[in-house]
């Protein structure tokens, strides 16, 4: 029996994951140690772009059936493709530098036409599930490794945890509500115990968001719902108490909510305010086209990016570049809208997602790590499966 094309097509796009997962896991050990894996960590991401790349490559043969993906699909590869003109044209930076900053780059755009013709194209939901599953435990015991390893209470705050928030919305797409429940609780550890108050808030927001959406597709509430949204608030709240009143850390959660206007969350307003005049202190050339990838780390005097998305992109890919990602921000939330209205069984991750991508997009970063093809693939995947929903309503699970 001669194997379907679109089998082995969707068994390149789980293997591409794994491989994707195994890129994440040096990322995540070179964000908390430095350069002590850099060289690993390259050879990893140099290898996932590969195989992303040439999972995209199919599009381009012959026979195969194309999409004509929505305006954000589009919007975010060309946002990608610019971006690569200045990171290009940066005089200042190094040969291995330019290598990572284009992989950097190209793989969220990659990954994000990939889910979206592989979400299109196939029909293993459930097993995709599985695999969504093994992606979140995954990055969860990773990061479980590095907290043991870095002796966490005397380090400072682990980022490498945004890797699991961004993962559970694909998981949410399970039916269970214990598998939900289960995933829900190792992510909120996870994220307590990292304290960072970003990813804390993005998790609340969006998981009050979830549960709207959850009952407004269902066209009813149901009791198991309401009890496991109070479990769910019991959870985090035990969890917030424990990790805000133990003392032994010198550093609580609470303490840095409560502390927030005097460190002016973290130093994020001065920082804001000076990648800003950088930004009008350019001459008018750099203004439109920019000055390369991850450059306000680079020419800040503070050492640190932009820790807003918007800002970022306006200084490192110039105005076109961010109108481009504005762009691509906005038609995004016009899809999950769009997939709200129409009561998609996909809407309450989506919607979730989005609201995570937008609290991190405007207080820290998410385009610009290697954290961004976890959106792009959950982004790509989710809109193909409702594109395909729409387009073979008869085939809908």
């Amino acid at each position: 029996m001669l194997i379907k094309v679109k089998n082995i097509s969707y068994s390149y796009f789980i293997f591409a994951l794994f491989i994707l997962i195994i890129a994440s896991f040096f990322n995540m050990r070179a964000m908390e140690h430095g350069t002590e894996y850099s060289v690993f960590t390259r050879i990893a991401m140099a290898l996932a772009l590969l195989v992303w790349a040439f999972s995209a490559a199919k599009l381009f043969l012959p026979n195969y059936k194309l999409y004509l993906p929505p305006t954000t699909i589009i919007l975010f590869c060309v946002y990608f493709l610019w971006a690569s003109i200045p990171t290009l044209l940066d005089d200042k930076t190094q040969t291995g530098d330019y290598i990572t900053n284009i992989m950097y780059i190209f793989t969220p755009m990659f990954v994000l036409v990939s889910s979206f013709n592989s979400a299109m194209h196939t029909d293993f939901e459930r097993f995709d599930k599985f695999v969504f599953m093994i992606l979140l435990l995954a990055l969860a015991i990773q990061y479980v490794l590095i907290f043991k390893e870095v002796n966490f209470f005397l380090t400072n705050h682990l980022a490498s945890s945004y890797y699991v928030l961004y993962a559970l919305p694909l998981v949410l797409l399970f039916k269970s509500k214990w598998i939900k429940l289960f995933a829900i609780i190792v992510v909120t550890i996870i994220l307590f115990s990292s304290f960072k108050r970003s990813g804390v808030l993005a998790l609340a927001v969006s998981l009050v968001v979830y549960i709207m959406i959850s009952q407004f597709v269902k066209k009813k509430l149901k009791p198991a719902s309401v009890l496991t949204a109070i479990a769910l608030i019991a959870i985090a709240g035990v969890a917030f108490y424990f990790l805000a009143t133990d003392n032994s850390t010198g550093n609580t959660i609470l303490d840095r909510f409560e502390n927030v206007d005097q460190d002016q969350g973290s130093g994020r307003i001065p920082l804001w305010e000076q990648t800003i005049r950088m930004i009008e202190d350019q001459d008018l050339s750099n203004q439109i086209i920019g000055n390369g990838f991850n450059t306000v780390l680079r020419e800040s005097t503070l050492q640190l990016s932009a820790h807003n998305d918007f800002l970022e992109t306006a200084y490192d890919f110039g105005i076109i570049g961010l109108l481009l990602y504005i762009g691509a921000f906005f038609t995004l939330f016009f899809v999950v809208f769009k997939m709200i209205r129409k009561k998609s069984r996909y809407a309450p991750s989506i919607a979730m997602l989005a609201v995570i991508y937008a609290i991190q997009s405007m207080t820290s970063h998410v385009i610009i790590y290697y954290w961004a093809n976890v959106f792009m693939l959950s982004f790509g995947y989710m809109i193909g499966k409702f594109q395909k929903d729409e387009t073979y309503p008869e085939d809908n699970i």
